[in-house]
């Protein structure tokens, strides 16, 4: 399982994922559906995300290994 801090952020939400995997997809929403961040990481297993500067709910998916999670992550 996957843990997401703090959470309601700040500037900065941490991303702890069950283990290292070959290939990660990050992607962060607004409530619009607007995407603010879409990234691929590599053999990782901690993920640092920039929030964006305005405060409100956002969706991140978790992509790995043919598996997606959603998760809402407020951002004050």
């Amino acid at each position: 399982m996957d843990y997401i801090y703090p959470n309601p952020a700040k500037d900065q939400v941490n991303i702890e994922l069950d283990e290292y995997y070959p290939e990660v997809g990050i992607m962060l929403y607004d409530e619009g559906g607007v995407i603010y961040e879409k990234r691929i990481y590599h053999h990782v297993k901690t993920i640092h995300l920039n929030m964006p500067n305005v405060s409100g709910v956002y969706q991140l998916i978790i992509k790995k290994n043919n598996y997606s999670k959603s998760h809402l992550v407020i951002r004050r």
